[in-house]
C-alpha cells in the first residue's frame, strides 16, 4: 500500500507541477522540486519500519542533498529565470501539444523520482553499523560534497567569464563532474540499503540504474550538443582534452 500511496501522491504534486507550467509557461519550475521530491519520497518510504541511528545517518544525507540542489537550482536558475535548454529540445516534436506533452513529462519525472528514492524503503530495515557501511555513508556524504564543489566552481566561473568554457578545478577532469558524482551518490545509497539478509532489497539497483541513465541517456548528450553550438570551437578543443563523464584526467 505504500507504494501505491507514494504513486498518487508522486500523480497529485506532479499535476500541481504541472499546473505552475500552465500558468506561466516555464517548463523548468519543475526542477526545483525534483530534489524535494526524490528527498520526500524517501522519507516516506523510510516510515516503513522503526528508524534507527543507521537510518537517521542515511536519512540526513538525503535531507543535506536534497536542500542542497534545491537552493542552488532556486537561487541560480529560478531567481535569474534562467531558461533551460533541455525542454526546449524534449518537446521540439511536440508542436502544438506542448500542454498534454509536458503533463505526461512530469508524470514520468514523478515516476523516475520515486524508482530513485528505492532505497529508503529498505535502508531502515538495516540495525546494525559495520565498518563498510560507514565508510560507505563516508563515501557518499563526499559525493555530495563533490558535487556542491563542482556547481559552485561552475557558477563562479560563469559570473566572471560570460559564454566561455570553464576548465577549472574539477570541471579540467570531467566536463561533467556534477553529474558525475550525482551518478555515484545513488550508488552509494543502493549500497546503504544492500542486505543479504533480504535478497528483496536487490531491487533498490533501480535506483543507480535511473539516475545513470538520466545523466548519460538525457542530461549529457543534451548539455553537450548546447554546448557545442554555443561555444563552438573552444568547446571541441575542451573535448579532445577532457573525459566525459569519469574524472580520469586531461588527455595529453
Amino acid at each position: 500500500m505504500m507504494i501505491i500511496y507514494s504513486l498518487l501522491g508522486m500523480f497529485v504534486l506532479m499535476t500541481l507541477g504541472w499546473g505552475c507550467y500552465l500558468r506561466l509557461q516555464k517548463p523548468y519550475v519543475v526542477d526545483i522540486a525534483w530534489s524535494l521530491m526524490i528527498g520526500g519520497a524517501g522519507f516516506y518510504l523510510a516510515l516503513n519500519s522503526p528508524l534507527t541511528a543507521y537510518s537517521l545517518c542515511a536519512l540526513a544525507l538525503l535531507f543535506f542533498w536534497s536542500i542542497r540542489l534545491f537552493l542552488y537550482l532556486f537561487i541560480t536558475r529560478i531567481l535569474k529565470d534562467i531558461q533551460d535548454t533541455r525542454y526546449d529540445a524534449i518537446s521540439q516534436s511536440w508542436n502544438d501539444k506542448k500542454s498534454r506533452g509536458f503533463f505526461w513529462h512530469y508524470q514520468l519525472q514523478g515516476l523516475l523520482a520515486l524508482s530513485i528514492a528505492l532505497p529508503f524503503y529498505w535502508i531502515p530495515q538495516v540495525e546494525h553499523f559495520t565498518i563498510l557501511r560507514v565508510c560507505v555513508l563516508v563515501l557518499t556524504f563526499l559525493m555530495i560534497v563533490g558535487e556542491w564543489v563542482a556547481d559552485h566552481q561552475l557558477h563562479q566561473f560563469k559570473q566572471s567569464h560570460s559564454g566561455k568554457v570553464c576548465q577549472r578545478g574539477l570541471w579540467a577532469w570531467s566536463r561533467h563532474p556534477n553529474c558525475f558524482f550525482e551518478a555515484k551518490i545513488w550508488i552509494g545509497f543502493f549500497l546503504l540499503a544492500l542486505t543479504m539478509t533480504n535478497l528483496w532489497s536487490l531491487i533498490a539497483l533501480i535506483s543507480p540504474l535511473v539516475i545513470h541513465w538520466i545523466m548519460l541517456g538525457i542530461t549529457i548528450p543534451i548539455t553537450e550538443k548546447k554546448s557545442i553550438q554555443s561555444r563552438g570551437d573552444a568547446y571541441q578543443a575542451y573535448i579532445k582534452t577532457t573525459p566525459y563523464f569519469y574524472p580520469w584526467g586531461r588527455k595529453q
